[in-house]
């Protein structure tokens, strides 16, 4: 008994890395909202096959048929695009920290508390792109 314990901790803990991995995609997802085009759209086609990969582990741990696990429609590289694949790599991550929060004692109320520094605290962020706004140019002391 003792060792089918040990096994699901750390099937749960490994869900928990998945998942911080996940979050930490979106946040390249958003940051590179605010690259150039050809850096974008690069970093979106490698994440792009990455939430893929994502969706088909999600759908295969949940043993369920989720709606918005079909494959989106394609990207073009637009800011809007990073903005939706972030939000579509932290769904996923939900679902597995709800996956392993609905079936375990052991994650308790904060699940991610051993993956995560004790200084992250969850947050909504906003993602605001503006591709036409000039970047400032730093100053020239030549």
């Amino acid at each position: 008994m003792d060792g089918a314990m040990d096994g699901r901790m750390r099937y749960e803990r490994a869900l928990l890395r998945i998942a911080a991995l996940l979050v930490s995609l979106s946040l390249l997802a958003e940051r590179a909202a605010g690259r150039s085009f050809t850096v974008r759209f690069l970093v979106l086609a490698i994440l792009g096959r990455a939430e893929v990969i994502a969706r088909a582990f999600v759908a295969g741990q949940t043993g369920m048929d989720w709606p918005f696990l079909d494959n989106p429609s394609a990207t073009i590289g637009h800011p809007v695009d990073a903005a939706a694949l972030a939000l579509r790599l932290r769904l996923l991550a939900v679902i597995l920290v709800d996956l392993v929060d609905a079936g375990c004692g052991s994650g308790g109320r904060q699940p991610l508390a051993s993956v995560a520094p004790e200084s992250v605290v969850p947050c909504t962020v906003l993602l605001l792109v503006f591709p036409s706004c000039p970047r400032p140019r730093p100053l020239d002391t030549s």
